[in-house]
């Protein structure tokens, strides 16, 4: 009896270590093809170790430590999906990688690992003039994830920082910095940046409707956090305006944040009023935020 309790705890044994190799061989072999030219081929090994999860990300700090910058953005991505708090100091370096593909894989990465420690060069990532916008809207990204406070008055800068327009119907190059910022600040929830999110949303301040468009659903993340109801009145007021809007998906993005506060008494008739007139407005998904709105509208 014990010769035959022996005989299967190797045949476990080595079946175990068996699978160990082999899971081992192939997650070997997925870090390689994350420096494939082939993006589709990249990809799929990204799926296979994420759903591996375990084990990964001792790999992915080889990764991203060396290799083709394609490799190193690949792997600083997946370490933000699959990393520990530990993981944190192979991502810090990649900050200022020469590649800024590379430098904005790690800047949301570490947004997503809540990285306080990085908030500092994140912030500087941010509002660097000279900086790659990619990399710039990542770590505004990465700053709303880390619901970092301290970059506020930074964010708020941002939202109203504009590029070269090369006539008035094409947006300027910084309209996504533009967007990411305000939508930062949406999360982040600090009442001071109410004022500047209203100016973000308005045509005659902002003129690219996608920046408005933010700006108005940033104003209901804000407000759905706050619990003054001077605060939330402010807000309604921006909204109501932005309700008004030329462009049919700045008022729908308007109406559906309205949709999603809880009205103060003061403000219950003006906001009945808009969104009456919004049922009857020519944009489908206008009438459609109307009906939503209304269906939870609280006198």
């Amino acid at each position: 009896m014990l010769v035959t309790l022996l005989v299967i705890a190797l045949i476990l044994a080595a079946v175990w270590g068996l699978t160990r190799y082999q899971r081992i061989a192939k997650t070997k072999l997925w870090i390689t093809e994350l420096a494939s030219e082939d993006h589709g081929k990249a990809m799929a090994a990204m799926d296979l170790l994420a759903e591996q999860g375990l084990g990964a990300p001792a790999f992915l700090h080889t990764a991203v430590s060396k290799g083709v910058p394609r490799a190193r953005w690949r792997a600083a991505q997946l370490l933000g999906e699959l990393g520990e708090p530990q993981d944190v100091n192979h991502l810090l370096p990649l900050l200022s990688a020469p590649d800024s593909s590379v430098r904005a894989a790690a800047a949301l990465a570490l947004g997503k690992l809540d990285a306080a420690e990085a908030l500092q060069s994140l912030l500087g990532l941010a509002t660097q003039q000279d900086e790659d916008l990619a990399v710039r809207c990542a770590a505004c990204r990465a700053l709303a994830l880390l619901g970092a406070v301290e970059s506020v008055k930074s964010l708020t800068e941002l939202v109203k920082e504009r590029g070269e327009t090369a006539d008035e119907e094409t947006p300027d190059e910084k309209w996504q910095l533009r967007v990411d910022a305000a939508a930062a600040l949406g999360l982040i929830a600090a009442p001071d940046a109410a004022k500047a999110l209203g100016e973000a949303a308005m045509s005659q301040e902002e003129p690219v409707a996608a920046v408005r468009v933010a700006a108005a659903y940033a104003l209901g993340d804000m407000a759905i956090q706050l619990r003054s109801d001077d605060d939330l009145s402010h807000i309604i007021t921006s909204l109501i305006k932005a309700a008004d809007d030329e462009n049919g998906d700045v008022r729908a993005a308007a109406v559906y944040s309205l949709a999603r506060i809880d009205i103060p008494q003061g403000d219950a008739d003006r906001v009945q009023a808009i969104l009456s007139k919004a049922e009857a407005d020519p944009g489908y998904w206008v009438r459609e935020a109307a009906q939503a709105a209304k269906k939870g509208f609280r006198r």
